[in-house]
């Protein structure tokens, strides 16, 4: 993937939605005679991707009233809509160093660099991880990416690969925390043969954590992270 496109991924969360659910509960009288309501409202936090079918153009010019979010049927109401590409972003890079990608180590590390450049500002941060047979955090947040570049340079290929526990982990122990844009870019040949978590775990985590992954594949033909029987 050339550089450019990479600035075309980045921007990827246009629009921020707001959900509420405000379910009434009649509490006891109050010392007045009166009922009063308690109400608990559960935000849900929804980023939006929009392009254009043919060009894939991103679109970035919508409006709340464009919008029609439903839940078990249930039309649910939009509190807040915003766009987000000015907002700092938090990245975590996941790089394969399994022994399957020991041939194309060097074009990994290349384009992590050439990503890294492109996209990083100084108000965004990033960490990195390699995963083989098990997952090493190399470098923790940084807004310099720099300091992610040194380490890169020194990464070695050999072991199996833990991808899927590499996103789970991620998510689980450094996204959780995060408030605001967050995602998880993967770079592999897509082939987990060593995890310990499922794809469903690793799922489940990752759309708690609130985080959107993308997997650039070393190989011509694409990863495939997704397990048996999913799309």
């Amino acid at each position: 993937m050339k550089i450019r496109d990479w600035k075309r991924l980045v921007i990827v969360f246009p629009l921020s939605l707001f959900l509420t659910e405000t379910p009434a509960q009649q509490d006891e009288s109050d010392e007045e005679g009166q009922a009063p309501f308690r109400v608990e409202v559960d935000a849900v936090n929804i980023l939006v991707t929009i392009h254009y079918k043919d060009t894939r153009k991103f679109v970035t010019d919508l409006t709340k009233e464009d919008f029609e979010i439903y839940e078990d049927g249930v039309r649910q109401d939009i509190t807040n809509f915003a766009q987000q590409i000015n907002l700092p972003l938090t990245i975590a890079l996941c790089m394969d160093t399994s022994s399957s990608v020991r041939l194309k180590l060097a074009f990994e590390k290349e384009t992590a660099i050439d990503f890294l450049y492109a996209v990083m500002r100084p108000i965004d941060k990033a960490l990195l991880v390699e995963f083989d047979t098990g997952v090493t955090l190399v470098h923790d947040f940084t807004s310099n990416p720099n300091d992610l570049v040194r380490e890169i340079k020194l990464l070695r290929a050999g072991g199996g690969t833990s991808l899927y526990d590499a996103v789970y982990l991620v998510a689980e122990q450094k996204m959780l925390q995060e408030e605001g844009r967050k995602t998880v870019v993967i770079l592999s040949d897509g082939a987990d043969l060593t995890s310990k978590h499922t794809f469903e775990e690793m799922l489940r985590m990752a759309y708690q954590a609130e985080i959107t992954v993308y997997a650039i594949s070393t190989t011509r033909f694409g990863a495939d992270i997704d397990h048996e029987g999913d799309n």
